[in-house]
């Protein structure tokens, strides 16, 4: 908005639409769109992988110490439990 450019149009400090140009930087980026559930999904099972291979190296001491420290730590969800315990419950064991 400060430069009055980006992925938005802005005039007089207003926003426009999206700038026109958008879509030229990534030609065939086709139509499909995640649903709400889709993008929380992958976001979790992101968190998730980054957990299990924060305890499979060791740099972690445990799932427990793990979980406890993306809830103080990064602010994730007291009540799902942490990363590795969500996963758990969702069945992502073997993923």
């Amino acid at each position: 908005m400060k430069s009055g450019a980006g992925y938005y149009d802005y005039e007089n400090g207003r926003k426009k639409g999206e700038w026109p140009g958008l879509k030229d930087l990534v030609p065939n980026r086709g139509n499909r769109v995640a649903s709400a559930e889709q993008i929380v999904e992958r976001c979790m099972r992101a968190l998730y992988k980054k957990a299990r291979e924060l305890v499979d190296r060791k740099i972690v001491a445990s799932q427990e110490e793990c979980d406890l420290a993306f809830v103080l730590g990064i602010g994730f969800a007291m009540y799902l439990g942490g990363p590795i315990f969500y996963g758990k419950l969702r069945g992502w064991e073997a993923s």
